[in-house]
Order: C-alpha cells, then structure tokens, then sequence
C-alpha cells in the first residue's frame, strides 16, 4: 500500500538541530522537530514530495507542511517541520499525507 493511502500514528517527536541525525535517520540539513510514523511502509524515491501532513489530535485537524522527509532502513518515514514547536504534533495524533496548497493560496 501506497504511503499515501495509508493513515500513520505519530509515536515520537524531537526537537533536531541541522545536521544532527538520529533514529537511524540520515542528517536533516537544518533544524526543527521530527515526527517519526508508525507503522513502516516502503516508500518510493519521490512519493511524499508535493505532500503536506494532515495532523488529526482530539478531532481537530490541522495541515503542516514538513520541509525533508527521510525513511530509515527499518521503512519508518521521518518528518522534519520547521517553524513548528513539538507540542504542535502530538503523540498518538493520526496522519494522512494531502497535497499540499497552492502558493499563494488564501492569501
């Protein structure tokens, strides 16, 4: 199944800073929080680009877009958004991957 059809369970969150890496993640190129997904799926080389994570907590929905995505080896996706605090993604929220808006939209 697709990542993109599939709803995800965030099971941890952390504050990085650029080039740190953890988790078996690869070094994100600036700093923010990661949220790692549960459970892990194969994703293709270009699947999430494009993508923003809708974030579903206590029946509120909010859209966030991450700035780099990676999957580690073990197939768990981690995503890093900037400008956001931790407890903007809280755990056990669901997520589901929705294109992302236009630029310039609302505006």
């Amino acid at each position: 199944m697709s990542a993109l059809d599939q709803e995800f369970t965030v099971s941890y969150v952390m504050q990085v800073s650029a080039g740190m890496a953890v988790a078996n993640f690869p070094d994100f190129p600036r700093a923010g929080i990661l949220v790692i997904l549960d459970p892990p799926c194969e994703v293709s080389s270009r699947e999430l680009i494009g993508y923003a994570a809708n974030v579903t907590a206590g029946g509120v929905s909010k859209v966030l877009e991450y700035q780099f995505w990676h999957v580690n080896h073990k197939n768990i996706i981690g995503l890093l958004i900037e400008g956001a605090e931790p407890r903007a993604v809280p755990l056990k929220a669901k997520i589901t991957f929705v294109k992302k808006p236009p630029r310039g939209a609302g505006a």
